[in-house]
C-alpha cells in the first residue's frame, strides 16, 4: 500500500485497506494494534456505515484488546467513507 494512492470508496473495501495498512505502519516502526489506548473513527455516514465498519472493526482487534473507541459522524473528502485517529 502507498500514501496518498486512491482508495476503494465502499466502506467495506475502505476499512479492510485502512486497518490493513495500520497494520503495516505498527509493524513498521515495531508496535501492534493491541497497544492501542483509544480509537476515534469518523464517519461521512453514521447510520448507513456503522454497522459495516464496525464487523470488520471486530474481526481486525484481538479479542479482550479492543481499545476505547469512539464513533462521530464528520464532513469528510468525497472519496473517505470515514477516518481513524489512534492513540498508543
Amino acid at each position: 500500500m502507498q500514501m496518498g494512492r486512491q482508495v476503494q470508496v465502499d466502506t467495506l473495501s475502505q476499512t479492510i485497506e485502512t486497518l490493513a495498512y495500520i497494520d503495516l505502519l505498527l509493524e513498521d516502526v515495531g508496535s501492534h494494534k493491541s497497544k492501542f489506548l483509544k480509537v476515534t473513527t469518523y464517519l461521512k455516514d453514521i447510520i448507513t456505515d456503522f454497522a459495516t465498519m464496525s464487523e470488520v472493526w471486530v474481526e481486525w482487534v484481538a479479542e479482550g484488546q479492543a481499545p476505547a473507541r469512539a464513533c462521530v459522524e464528520g464532513s469528510l473528502d468525497k472519496y473517505l467513507s470515514h477516518a481513524l485517529k489512534g492513540l498508543i
